[in-house]
């Protein structure tokens, strides 16, 4: 339901856009998008957020609703308008929640398989934590400890190739500290000599478990390539 919201709410913060532009006292910096593209695309994302949220909606009534909107009106009361709010936002948050609680299991379940394939893959090592990795280059430097603070480059992705992060892309290498990173690349970066490059398989308990982030789902395997560059 909060891309339903969201959706509402770019609707509104649009039409605000809309109504200052019309403000004399105020010049509008850029040119209005087209009016029947922009039409759709409110449209079409509203919809897309209501079935992706799994809200069903009688669309005739949906129309009809639209149009008394955009006429402020509302042939509900106050009262009955709020008791509906509330319900929708309990609905939607109870399917939600089922709908997270399936993607948490479907995503363990998903990790448990293929880390069991690729451990038996050729180069394929195991850490006594469960982490997973290849050597890709061996460096012969020293190894950091987690006091230490490095320089890397990295690329991280999920199980189907998806990448939500690579220093690579940014043309800049990463430096910090290894007690704030995540625990998986602790254990793993104080294994590594410095030079190496490796490709690492962080089960979810040793990255963002549960929670997962915003482009992460919960319970995600991550996969890294990581390369040492250097031990400050």
């Amino acid at each position: 339901m909060m891309h339903t919201f969201t959706t509402v709410l770019l609707t509104v913060f649009l039409f605000q856009g809309g109504a200052d532009a019309q403000n004399p006292a105020k010049k509008a910096e850029t040119p209005a998008p087209d009016l029947k593209q922009t039409s759709y695309l409110l449209g079409q994302q509203y919809g897309e957020g209501l079935s992706r949220d799994s809200i069903e909606i009688d669309l005739d009534e949906f129309i009809v609703g639209f149009k008394d909107g955009l006429a402020s009106k509302n042939k509900l009361d106050q009262e009955t308008t709020q008791k509906l709010m509330t319900q929708l936002r309990q609905y939607a948050m109870e399917k939600a929640r089922i709908r997270r609680e399936r993607e948490m299991t479907e995503n363990k379940e998903k990790a448990e398989k293929f880390l069991a394939e690729n451990q038996k893959k050729s180069g394929v090592q195991t850490l006594e934590s469960g982490i997973q990795f290849r050597v890709i280059k061996e460096g012969d430097g020293a190894k950091p400890t987690l006091d230490s603070r490095v320089k890397v480059h990295y690329k991280g992705s999920l199980m189907d190739g998806t990448e939500f992060d690579s220093s690579y892309k940014r043309n800049q290498p990463a430096e910090f500290g290894l007690r704030g990173v995540i625990q998986g690349w602790q254990k793993a970066l104080v294994e590594m000599p410095a030079g190496s490059k490796w490709e690492v398989f962080i089960p979810a308990d040793l990255g963002y478990g549960s929670r997962g982030t915003p482009n992460i789902p919960p319970n995600s395997l991550l996969i890294f390539e990581i390369e040492l560059l250097e031990i400050k």
